[in-house]
């Protein structure tokens, strides 16, 4: 699958494909973003890394108006939050243990990311979610996604879309 331009539909200029898959216990999100600056912006645990490049995960887990925030940046930097958004007012609360596996892989200016998380944290027969990409360059954010949100926010639930068919 590829990701799309989030805001207006726009070319895209830095390709983002994802591949989902279920391997044991565990639903594993691969990314391979590509013509990307590396730029990390932050090296500790839940740092504000989506002030740089990243790629991410939001997924519904069952709990209402919540959903889990999964980024890696291309430094190997985990943010991980559980999101509650009503009205599409955010609010982070912090996971303190991160419990999610994740890689890197840096070829040039691509890099590979590969998620893999706990079947056992999805607490819903219908889970939801969406990917996306920022890159930064300088001041500038390219936001794809794969529904896109068409706003300056990946923080729209309803753009969430089933993922057990993508299994």
């Amino acid at each position: 699958m590829k990701l799309k331009e989030n805001i207006n539909n726009a070319e895209v200029l830095h390709p983002t494909e994802l591949a989902i898959r279920k391997e044991k216990g565990d639903i594993v999100f691969t990314f391979l973003a590509k013509k990307s600056s590396l730029f990390s912006s932050g090296a500790n645990y839940n740092d504000p890394i989506y002030n740089g490049c990243v790629v991410e995960v939001f997924l519904f887990y069952g709990k209402k108006n919540h959903y889990y925030e999964f980024e890696v940046a291309p430094n190997g930097t985990i943010f991980l939050a559980d999101i509650e958004n009503i009205n599409n007012k955010t609010h982070i609360h912090f996971i303190d243990n991160c419990f999610i596996k994740t890689n890197v892989e840096i070829n040039g200016d691509e890099y590979r990311v590969t998620m893999k998380i706990p079947l056992t944290k999805i607490k819903t027969e219908s889970p939801k979610f969406n990917a996306f990409r920022i890159e930064t360059l300088g001041n500038k954010q390219y936001l794809y996604a794969l529904n896109p949100t068409m706003c300056e926010t990946f923080h729209k639930m309803e753009a969430f879309i089933d993922l057990l068919p993508l299994l």
